[in-house]
């Protein structure tokens, strides 16, 4: 079985990959909507994708993609709490940091820690935390917010642990395949509508 997943190794899709199933082949990919891509033209059995944060809300990459898409179906969900971690190539005082690396929804969990420790900091937008870790990895005076798992694969340094802003920040993930769980108890259900009045409440009126 091949299960795809957002990468680099060390991102939090790669974490609940492991997890899910520990004799699987990992396959990588560098953006949710390949991934999902891939299951689609059956070049992976399986997708594992975040689809909410408990923070942030829905992650826009991938139900766009879902929308676009016919024929996924959602297997299971996945919910793990989210721990975000300050680190770099070397062990810098906050101060010497100049620029920070990470995924977008990463920065906005961490807002107010980076507001108050790293105010000057010049902050980078990348398509995962794992790939700021792989970048941070050769760059001096840098620093990626990151999973723990980043230190020993990318030989980085630790400077400060659980930066998030809310402790109880969770993300939920979706394993898709093309195949329907006959057992599943719960339904989701994703489209789009036309931009008028009344238009949500044509389609929940079928509900």
């Amino acid at each position: 079985m091949k299960v795809g997943y957002l990468g680099p190794k060390g991102t939090f899709s790669y974490e609940v990959a492991k997890k899910y199933n520990q004799e699987a082949q990992l396959v990588q990919f560098n953006t949710i909507s390949k991934c999902i891509k891939a299951l689609e033209e059956d070049k992976i059995d399986t997708a594992i994708v975040p689809i909410e944060n408990s923070l942030q809300g829905g992650v826009t990459e991938t139900i766009d993609i879902l929308v676009e898409t016919e024929g996924i179906y959602v297997n299971e969900e996945i919910v793990i709490g989210i721990k975000h971690n300050l680190l770099a190539k070397e062990n810098y005082k906050k101060e010497e940091i100049k620029e920070l690396y990470s995924h977008i929804q990463a920065i906005e969990q961490c807002r107010k820690y980076i507001e108050k420790n790293l105010p000057d900091v010049h902050i980078n937008h990348v398509s995962s935390t794992a790939l700021a870790a792989e970048i941070v990895k050769d760059k001096e005076n840098c620093a990626c917010i990151a999973n723990k798992s980043c230190i020993d694969e990318y030989n980085l340094n630790l400077i400060e642990e659980n930066i998030q802003d809310n402790d109880t920040n969770q993300t939920k993930f979706w394993v898709l395949s093309k195949t329907k769980n006959e057992n599943g108890k719960k339904m989701s259900i994703i489209f789009s509508c036309k931009d008028k009045p009344g238009a949500l409440y044509q389609i929940l009126r079928n509900f």
